[in-house]
């Protein structure tokens, strides 16, 4: 397949395999940024796509990324469609617990060219028969579970809120922060658990959240009685 690519600043990079059996091609930035805990930046390429009609170019969080530093794409995954002629943009979001520095010529993304089909919907009064028919987890049967576990994920963030709030030299700002932080988070695990297929999913989520939380508290915390030592403020 050949795919024609436009550079629309001078410091843009043509996108390149990183090996011979990489399924996917990488992304490069062209600008600088450092992005803090909980937060995201939109970051150029330099580069327009000519993608032939009947394909998309799908574009994805770097493994590497992910495992290393809790970064990801803010919309988890791009698309971009044949039609499309405008500068492919890359918004990551880090759910990591320190800043994130992008450089010029940093590989922020990968990418792959795939096949679309066209789809025709009909409109009808039954659907067929299966075994499962409208059966699914307890979260998923209707919007009284689904409440029930987005409830349970409120409490989980008010839980390790209240220990950050205990500390009373932070300042208002800082724990309004923390606030919108935890919740930012909470929105896409309600997301996370609304696509769940099971209920062990739905419980997974959950669980991972828990140890996200402990372990961002637990880091916030040391980092500031690191702070008051460094100080000679007591921890107390």
């Amino acid at each position: 397949m050949h795919i024609k690519i436009k550079p629309i600043h001078p410091d843009a990079q043509p996108p390149r395999y990183a090996t011979h059996g990489a399924a996917c091609f990488d992304l490069v930035a062209i600008d600088s940024a450092e992005i803090p805990p909980m937060f995201a930046a939109t970051l150029r390429t330099g580069l327009a796509f000519e993608i032939p009609t009947g394909y998309k170019m799908a574009i994805y969080s770097r493994s590497g990324h992910g495992f290393k530093s809790g970064i990801r794409l803010s919309n988890s995954v791009g698309v971009i469609d044949s039609d499309y002629r405008g500068e492919i943009m890359v918004r990551l979001h880090n759910d990591g617990d320190r800043p994130f520095v992008v450089e010029p010529g940093d590989r922020i993304a990968q990418a792959e060219i795939v096949p679309v089909e066209r789809i025709e919907f009909e409109m009808v009064a039954d659907l067929s028969d299966t075994d499962r028919a409208t059966a699914g987890s307890a979260v998923l049967d209707g919007k009284e579970g689904a409440m029930n576990t987005k409830e349970t994920i409120t409490q989980i963030c008010e839980k390790y809120l209240a220990i950050l709030r205990i500390n009373p030299q932070r300042t208002e700002a800082a724990i309004r922060d923390m606030e919108a932080a935890f919740y930012a988070g909470a929105i896409t695990v309600f997301t996370m658990v609304e696509c769940a297929e099971s209920e062990a999913d739905v419980k997974r989520i959950a669980k991972s959240l828990r140890d996200d939380l402990e372990a961002f508290v637990a880091n916030v915390v040391a980092s500031e009685i690191i702070e008051r030592a460094r100080a000679g403020v007591s921890p107390h």
